[in-house]
């Protein structure tokens, strides 16, 4: 009679999920957490274990809430960084956190959607400054671009826009000859301003006098306008800008 073995379990070692944080605006976006729980779901199914900050509990103050954040981002592998990060200043100190800790950084695109809305709105703009045709060669035009970005990084994102998407419409819509009066009291010097800027300036390169000879380099530029047009906020920003020079610099139709 042949014996009987007994066979033991084995103790199966799985590898560790990379765990991943979520590094978004909240301050002045009312449907953050459902923005947030969006990135959430996204990156669960992607086999990430997620430590999402919108999750944190109500009535600490600011500072409380980034000791909170930059907690949880330091137990991270790696940072994921929702579009709109550009213009929070909680967002740019988690991303010199990770920077500084050596922690991977990646950029959620927005969805595919928003590349047909900001090429439409891109057009549009560039419509809007015809007037600058012929003025400018794509190596001048790039200089602009990269000037606004740095605009973009430098400014003072604790105080941002608080308009509504309503009060942005009306604002739009409103043929009141005090718009820019309104404009500079509620929009200028926010960060939605200078991100609304750097689409303009990135929508310039389509009015450059030599163009046809860049056509490549420009086709690859506009790849990046929804870096800075990627919620309904940032389109009505944009418009609003375009109507400000307009009015401002006295642009043709």
């Amino acid at each position: 009679m042949k014996k009987e073995i007994e066979v033991k379990p084995i103790d199966v070692i799985r590898p560790r999920h990379k765990i991943a944080y979520i590094s978004g605006r909240i301050s002045g976006d009312e449907n953050y957490r459902k923005k947030f729980a969006r990135a959430e779901k996204r990156l669960i199914k992607q086999g990430y274990e997620v430590l999402n900050p919108a999750t944190a509990p109500d009535g600490l103050s600011y500072d409380e809430y980034m000791e909170y954040d930059l907690s949880m981002l330091d137990r991270a592998d790696v940072v994921f960084f929702l579009p709109d990060w550009i213009l929070s200043l909680g967002c740019n100190i988690e991303w010199e956190s990770a920077h500084r800790h050596d922690i991977e950084k990646c950029y959620l695109k927005p969805a595919k959607i928003w590349k047909v809305i900001s090429t439409f709105l891109s057009y549009y703009a560039t419509r809007k400054m015809k007037h600058i045709s012929g003025k400018f060669g794509y190596y001048q035009q790039l200089e602009k671009i990269i000037e606004e970005a740095k605009e973009l990084d430098k400014c003072d994102k604790r105080y941002f826009s608080d308009l509504t998407i309503h009060d942005m419409i009306l604002l739009f819509l409103s043929i009141d000859p005090d718009f820019p009066i309104f404009y500079t009291s509620f929009v200028k010097n926010t960060p939605q301003e200078e991100c609304a800027d750097c689409f303009i300036s990135l929508s310039g390169l389509r009015n450059v006098t030599d163009r046809e000879d860049k056509r490549k380099q420009i086709r690859r530029r506009l790849f990046d306008l929804t870096e800075f047009c990627f919620s309904i906020e940032c389109i009505l920003h944009i418009l609003l800008k375009l109507k400000y020079n307009q009015v401002r610099q006295g642009w043709k139709e």
